[in-house]
């Protein structure tokens, strides 16, 4: 990842855009751990090497499924560097001879094999790509190219594609070319608490589909613990965002986030958190982007397969803003009025209750008029007071 970022793409020191200095600069990486893990055994013959790398796959239209084999072959050079795999019949063994790389270093890791002990594989929402020669479906900043041909370059999640997809698929795929010991090395999204929420769920459950189908899976990390800053700039620009993790350091003091309990949980074996019910956005027909990928159903209204969060008061400004704010995050809600729900009525507050048997409420509704209040002080305290006493 490293070598790529560095070498192939530019964005980090020392800014090469060629496959020469990327693949220099892997060669020397994976010479590193070579010779580090060999030296390390030295003193601990036990130790174990967690050799992670990002794991995605590349889907194209038919124009372009060279570019997508050979990128799908390049996602697995560290491993098969390292496992002494790098032989003459390798499908890349050309491109490195071709690009600078020698036959001694080749032959350095067909004769210093350094298997992983477990494989870890650091996987996004965006790991998954998708090519494209149409150009004028995309946006310009999605136009890219080879050399040979020019194509969009967009993630695979917003096109909807026959293919299966999705970490499931690409960690079978690992384990089919390795069969070792893997791990889920990075799982994060930059999003709000609820898809944060739905997305580890997402990864969580894949693992354990694939632990049932006899796949040695170790383990899933959430990264990362403390959140991170700047990565939606890639570490390019001082003004980057800072993305919570498990826990949000954001006031100097570690504040446990919605996932720190969750994951708690997962740990001691206990039932899924209610919010993971609900599909995560790169699973809605809503994520589909461009026009030529655009489902009838791509808007359609969430299912009422959750348990509802209540909002009282739903002709107000606040309680139609919370509403918003639900919908924005695939939060099933259920928003009442005085005529379903009047909180000064117990027994209308108890039925509202048993019918929709929410996971929360959210109390909107009061006497706002401020200066009316002067007029009408008892029925301001029957609203504000009394009101939010027999709702709490």
């Amino acid at each position: 990842t490293t070598a790529r970022f560095s070498g192939l793409y530019g964005f980090w020191y020392p800014h090469r855009a060629d496959d020469s200095s990327f693949l220099k600069m892997l060669i020397n990486e994976l010479k590193g751990v070579v010779l580090s893990m060999q030296a390390i055994r030295k003193i601990n013959p036990q130790a174990k090497l967690v050799q992670t790398e990002d794991l995605g796959k590349t889907y194209s239209t038919k124009s372009l499924q060279y570019q997508a084999d050979f990128e799908n072959y390049r996602r697995w050079l560290t491993y098969d560097l390292l496992c002494g795999r790098l032989t003459p019949t390798h499908p890349l063994w050309n491109y490195l001879r071709k690009h600078d790389v020698t036959e001694q270093d080749l032959l350095f890791f067909q004769e210093n094999i350094c298997v992983p002990d477990i494989f870890g594989f650091n996987h996004y929402v965006t790991s998954e790509r998708y090519l494209d020669g149409r150009l004028y479906r995309y946006p310009q900043h999605t136009h890219g190219g080879n050399g040979r041909q020019a194509y969009a370059d967009v993630e695979a999640v917003r096109v909807n594609l026959k293919e299966e997809t999705g970490i499931g698929v690409l960690l079978k795929e690992a384990w089919d070319r390795y069969r070792k010991p893997m791990a889920v090395t990075e799982v994060h999204l930059h999003c709000h608490r609820e898809e944060q929420l739905r997305w580890f769920n997402y990864i969580w459950k894949s693992c354990q589909q694939l632990v049932a189908e006899r796949v040695k899976i170790e383990g899933v990390t959430l990264w990362a613990l403390l959140g991170s800053f700047g990565w939606n700039k890639l570490l390019t620009e001082p003004d980057g965002d800072y993305e919570p993790g498990v826990f949000d350091v954001r006031n100097g003091t570690p504040r446990p986030t919605a996932l720190a309990g969750y994951v708690k949980s997962l740990a001691h074996d206990r039932i899924d958190h209610h919010l993971t019910i609900d599909k995560g956005w790169w699973q809605r027909p809503s994520r589909y982007f461009y026009k030529p990928t655009l489902l009838p159903d791509a808007f359609k209204p969430m299912p009422d397969q959750n348990k509802p969060l209540l909002i009282i008061g739903k002709r107000g400004t606040l309680g139609s803003a919370f509403a918003r704010v639900c919908d924005d995050r695939y939060l099933h809600c259920v928003a009442l009025g005085r005529e379903t729900c009047d909180i000064t009525d117990p027994d209308s507050i108890e039925k509202a209750i048993a019918n929709h048997r929410p996971w929360a409420i959210i109390n909107t509704a009061g006497f706002v008029r401020v200066d009316d209040a002067e007029m009408e002080p008892d029925k301001c305290f029957s609203d504000n007071t009394t009101g939010a006493r027999n709702l709490a």
